[in-house]
């Protein structure tokens, strides 16, 4: 889909002032369709991985509240789960520790997710409105989130993920 520049890995698409090139707007589509399905993915290993029985606990308000794993499905939060709730069903609260860069990029990975699920305005001008959303989705390190991903879960549930070569 368009022509490879001479020079250079760049491929240019031709298209008309005013309109993007379907090749582009299928590119993106991939992006975000990736981006919200590696989420998916995430939420659903860490439902996964939690035995049955396994509550949670913390202090709320001045009180502990336990949250069994129904409670914790539906209103523990992505941000929460993964840094407090995967190191207790797991048995070790210094998980992340060695890790904070992986722990950076998941949840750099959930921000991206967030801001295209609730899109929101950030200019008054029509034309600006979501650029700044896309920028940063297109900025974003896609692989290097998909192989945190895939390290984050084999280094919880050795070869959860095979790579077929």
């Amino acid at each position: 889909c368009g022509e490879k520049d001479k020079d250079s890995n760049v491929f240019l698409l031709n298209f008309d002032n005013g309109y993007t090139h379907e090749c582009y707007d299928d590119y993106l589509k991939a992006r975000i369709t990736s981006i919200i399905m590696l989420i998916s993915t995430l939420e659903n290993f860490m439902n996964h991985i939690m035995p049955i029985g396994f509550t949670y606990s913390k202090i709320q308000n001045e009180k502990t509240k336990i949250f069994n794993i129904e409670e914790i499905e539906l209103s523990v939060f992505f941000k929460e789960k993964i840094e407090k709730v995967i190191p207790q069903i797991i048995k070790n609260e210094q998980f992340w520790d060695s890790r904070s860069k992986d722990l950076e990029v998941l949840l750099e990975l959930y921000e991206q997710r967030k801001k295209f699920i609730h899109l929101k305005t950030n200019s008054e001008e029509e034309w600006k409105r979501y650029s700044e959303t896309f920028i940063k989705m297109l900025e974003f390190d896609i692989l290097e989130a998909i192989n945190t991903s895939i390290n984050f879960m084999n280094s919880i549930e050795e070869k959860f993920v095979e790579i077929e070569k």
